[in-house]
């Protein structure tokens, strides 16, 4: 792929004793926030560590970390989906971007004559995402510091633990105190149009039980046909705490015409009959 060749060879230090060590030993440790300070304590720093999607700016004690660290791959099923469905030249809108490995690896992919939108609310985590695609030489992604849901406004947000932080949420699943903070909100409509996408390869869809408030706010553009094709990760515990069906978001997409394909341990909702 012509991303892939931009991205240049992968290179850099790969997962250490160290960074296993510490693996071991913080991430077992609850409530999560005390493996944090612990973290502070010994002072452990984000490294540039190589895998075979590309250079990321990682910190060791992380579930993130651990994953790679044991198969060089975080989320495998995902990967798949992106090597599949992305074409050169495609778009790929990431809800939920975390670290940016998804967005990296759907950059690489689609290469510079692509599009990328990578929306992730937690500014902590935004000048990562930055480091972690010019690490990785890819220029043609956009970060938008922004959480989708079904209006604009603002809403308070739950972070989690660094050791965690890709589930940061909009509804607290501890039992413990966790801070907030408060994110932007937008459609999935405004967001194109703020980004200048017309259509989508492929959407992402990983937002810690929010996702049915995007496809509440997101029903005209579903129905459109913009958008191809899309993998939704559905919390259904988070949205049966909160009353709400968990089978809800995929009625939705059946009625706004989208089908799923099921593969690898990811399902894809395809437009189709």
């Amino acid at each position: 792929m012509e991303g892939e060749r931009a991205a240049g060879a992968v290179s850099g230090e790969t997962f250490t004793c160290r960074d296993r060590l510490l693996q071991h030993l913080l991430l077992p440790v609850r409530p999560a926030p005390l493996a944090a300070a612990l973290k502070s304590l010994l002072r452990v720093r984000r490294r540039v560590r190589a895998t075979p999607h590309g250079r990321f700016l990682v910190d060791p004690a992380t579930i993130f970390a651990l994953q790679l660290a044991r198969g060089g791959v975080y989320e495998p099923a995902l990967v798949r989906v992106l090597e599949e469905r992305l074409p050169a030249g495609g778009t790929f809108v990431d809800l939920g971007a975390n670290e940016g490995y998804f967005a990296v690896l759907g950059a690489r992919r689609v290469g510079p004559t692509g599009r990328v939108v990578a929306v992730e609310p937690q500014a902590r985590l935004a000048p990562l995402i930055r480091a972690n695609l010019e690490l990785n030489g890819v220029t043609w992604a956009r970060v938008v510091e922004a959480a989708v849901a079904e209006s604009a406004g603002t809403r308070p947000l739950f972070l989690t633990a660094s050791t965690n932080t890709g589930a940061s949420s909009f509804f607290r699943g501890t039992r413990y105190h966790l801070p907030t903070v408060e994110v932007r909100t937008l459609t999935l409509g405004a967001l194109l149009e703020e980004s200048g996408v017309e259509e989508v390869d492929l959407l992402k869809v990983d937002v810690e039980g929010a996702e049915l408030s995007i496809l509440e706010g997101a029903r005209q553009l579903l129905a459109s046909g913009r958008i191809r094709a899309l993998t939704l990760d559905v919390h259904a515990t988070t949205l049966a705490a909160r009353e709400l069906d968990p089978e809800r978001p995929r009625r939705l997409l059946r009625e706004a015409g989208y089908r799923v394909e099921r593969g690898g341990g990811v399902d894809v909702w395809v437009r189709g009959a």
